[in-house]
């Protein structure tokens, strides 16, 4: 028997779980940790200190609860949000707040303080055609590193924060510094928050890009303060062992093994990997995982890189040995639910009932929901809300619009403060989440990702309703983590299990471990529903891109507002040419520019000047209108039936049948492509 040990370092609070030898978890604890948020401002910070103090409880009490032998753990493995810790010479905290306590010594990943230096960096970067915002899917954003170091650099007395501070940390890799003593720092935090260039070729700090900024200290000793030793994920060093005195902290025995640290997204995506795909014989390619939690992240690998706008990466080598990675976002998930309900004026009475009946309130949602559904005889619960429709950008839009400014949209409210109101309420937001989700889906696809499945990890996997009403949209088997498990603590524990083993093949470690789950079937019949308002939710999104894009309230969009708005909505600018193309073309008794209706119009007909390439997989992507990555024969009977194209079932099938090489009933896009190229002439 030995143990494995995931400490995951989350928004608010710090969990720990101890797993045995076959990855079934035997113990958990969980600790709240504060967050300081200044009124009226977007400062959001922690304590480095308070954070490692929870650890050490929890690790403690699962020791104790659990009655674990603690010569039988052999490994710990730490994952965090990506916050920014900052320290000095003697490693001690340094403030990064205005109220100047240094016990609030981290940045937070949820922090928007550094809007304009952002900004700037990205203009200049746009500028000077450094290609480093290619892999973070066009732009830098709020939620990473840079422009946060930039701010501190500004914005803070000199002698308060930026000349003290001698460390800054990705907290992930500050667990591992405080864990083992050592300054090393991991490829995954490097690469996808602080900009560390990272490719097959060769990885490297880019001192160009951090001089443009002036910031051309952080460049020093082989640019010391940020690490000068980068890790590639789950290579091993003489560094990896528990030091003696946190070991005491903790109550286990120093010299385990201690674990590639990585950002509780990546540890997410690792345990969901290590559950078992109830699609058969599916690579890790085709597997989408989603970890989510108060934000949600969209994790997927692939084995060359794959360029989305408005997608962070790809990302090489952060998480898969030798694959890359995108990753798409939601800015809001849980928290979005949060803000529905917990603001709506029957929340105190759902509380108190909730407390009286001994359930959570989203049980009691479920409960009334059901009701409803029986009143109301539906054929579905989701049908409750045909007329209530919202967007959930209500902390900025992480992905594919990629604008942290914003705002959500709600419609279909009724002044009803009923407990029935708040429940429909939830089910909206629910079916909201999912719907951004498939805009975030359908940008990965249409660049080159291909997903059979969608694993959901993360508290909301266990919140009622949200695994099927996410299958149902995004027609594609869903699958959740069975029981007590937990994907995010299983990925931390299998980090550390893989250096202790000084594993090599990761991707078979994964498909060995093959974590029980609980699998979600789309219901084919409620396809053209979510479908009908997910086109009205992409429409409520356009309205608010109208409306943050007419700076000036004009009541239209002028050529320079057209260029803002085309990178929001597709996510390149423009050029004077397509400009100039789409004015000349607006009826001459119309304003200085696209009204809101033409604006819609347009973004609904947009038809870019695109190779044939592009044309077909455009082509593709229309026929698959589920997002599944394949065609199948019910797919070629839609699109013919849509072009109103009379041919018979004999002729539909002859030619699917010509395409389905392998016969399992699916047509990839490479064998669409061919087809669609082909000339007889050749």
């Amino acid at each position: 028997m030995s143990y494995s040990i995931g400490i995951d370092v989350g928004t608010a609070s710090v969990r720990c779980m101890i797993f045995d030898d076959k990855y079934m978890p035997i113990v958990q604890c969980q600790k709240s940790i504060e967050i300081y948020h200044t009124p009226g401002t977007q400062h959001y910070e922690q304590s480095s200190n308070e954070i490692w103090t929870a650890i050490c409880y929890c690790v403690k009490n699962c020791i104790s609860t659990g009655n674990i032998n603690i010569n039988y753990v052999k490994s710990i493995g730490f994952d965090a949000t990506c916050s920014l810790v900052v320290l000095d010479e003697k490693f001690e905290p340094v403030t990064v707040s205005l109220s100047e306590n240094d016990e609030r010594n981290i940045i937070m990943w949820m922090d928007h303080r550094a809007g304009n230096e952002t900004t700037e960096i990205n203009l200049k970067s746009t500028e000077s055609c450094d290609d480093v915002l290619k892999f973070y899917g066009g732009k830098i954003s709020l939620e990473q590193q840079p422009g946060k170091l930039l701010w501190l650099k500004r914005n803070m007395k000199q002698n308060v924060c930026w000349k003290r501070a001698k460390h800054f940390f990705d907290l992930p890799d500050f667990l591992r510094w405080k864990a083992t003593g050592s300054l090393e720092r991991s490829v995954c935090s490097c690469v996808c928050k602080l900009c560390y260039r990272s490719s097959e070729e060769k990885q490297y700090w880019d001192e160009k890009f951090w001089s443009r900024f002036d910031m051309n200290d952080l460049c020093e000793n082989n640019f010391e303060k940020l690490g000068t030793t980068v890790r590639k994920p789950f290579s091993t060093s003489n560094f990896d062992l528990l030091s003696k005195n946190v070991a005491e902290e903790l109550g286990i025995k120093d010299g385990i093994r201690v674990g590639t640290p990585l950002i509780d997204a990546y540890a997410g995506a690792l345990g969901g990997l290590a559950c078992k795909s109830p699609v058969k014989d599916s690579h890790l390619t085709e597997r989408l995982v989603i970890v989510a939690g108060t934000s949600s992240c969209f994790m997927a690998c692939s084995k060359k890189p794959v360029f989305v706008p408005g997608v962070w990466g790809p990302y090489y080598d952060v998480l898969i040995p030798g694959l890359w990675v995108s990753e798409g976002g939601q800015s809001a998930a849980g928290k979005s639910i949060d803000y529905i309900v917990q603001g709506h004026i029957a929340y105190s009475e759902l509380k108190a009932l909730a407390d009286q009946e001994n359930k959570t309130p989203f049980d009691m949602l479920i409960i009334r929901l059901q009701e409803l559904e029986k009143k109301h005889n539906t054929a579905n619960i989701s049908f409750l809300t045909a007329n209530i429709h919202m967007t959930v950008d209500f902390h900025g839009n992480r992905a594919p619009v990629a604008d942290p400014d914003l705002g959500a949209v709600i419609s279909g409210i009724k002044l009803d403060n009923s407990l029935d109101n708040l429940a429909l309420q939830y089910l909206a937001v629910i079916q909201a989440i999912a719907y951004d989700g498939k805009h975030i889906i359908e940008a990965m696809t249409k660049a080159g990702h291909r997903f059979k499945q969608v694993q959901i990890c993360g508290g909301l996997s266990r919140i009622p309703l949200l695994p099927q009403i996410h299958a149902d949209v995004f027609q594609m088997p869903v699958y959740i983590c069975e029981g007590t498990n937990d994907c995010v603590l299983l990925g931390s524990a299998i980090s550390g299990k893989l250096v202790a083993d000084n594993a090599t093949d990761v991707e078979h470690l994964l498909n060995e471990i093959s974590a029980p789950v609980q699998t979600f079937i789309p219901d084919k019949n409620m396809a053209d529903f979510h479908n009908e308002k997910y086109t009205i939710y992409c429409s409520l999104q356009q309205i608010e891109i109208f409306r943050e894009c007419d700076r000036r309230g004009k009541g239209y969009l002028d050529a320079e507002d057209m260029k803002v708005a085309s990178i929001r909505v597709y996510g390149s600018k423009m050029n004077k040419y397509e400009i100039e193309r789409l004015f000349s073309s607006l009826p001459k008794d119309s304003p200085a520019g696209l009204t809101l209706d033409s604006f819609i119009s347009y973004v609904q007909s947009f038809d870019k000047r695109i190779d044939p390439e592009d044309q077909n997989r455009e082509t593709f992507l229309a026929m698959d209108r589920t997002c599944k990555g394949f065609l199948t024969k019910e797919d070629f009977y839609r699109a013919f039936e849509k072009l109103n194209i009379k041919l018979s079932n004999e002729v539909i099938d002859s030619a699917f049948r010509q395409l389905d090489v392998d016969g399992d009933g699916r047509v990839s896009y490479r064998d669409f492509d061919f087809m669609m190229n082909y000339d007889p002439n050749e």
